[in-house]
């Protein structure tokens, strides 16, 4: 992963996280909330990010079996 763009996404979901949390009237909530939401982006890439080799081999066999 590109250390950038997951410190972008971390910095966004901060900054989000302090809006939603003054909009709660818990600032607290707001950066419990952000760090659930960039660990949970964290893990979707993690696991697009381990499962993308499958769809290349995929098309590899689509193409021998032709």
């Amino acid at each position: 992963m590109d250390l950038l763009k997951v410190l972008l996404i971390a910095g966004g979901c901060i900054i989000l996280g302090i809006a939603g949390g003054f909009a709660a009237r818990s600032v607290w909530a707001g950066l419990i909330l952000a760090v659930f939401v960039f660990i949970g982006w964290l893990l979707w890439r993690a696991f697009k990010f381990q499962n993308g080799d499958q769809k290349p081999v995929e098309a590899q066999e689509e193409k021998k079996e032709e």
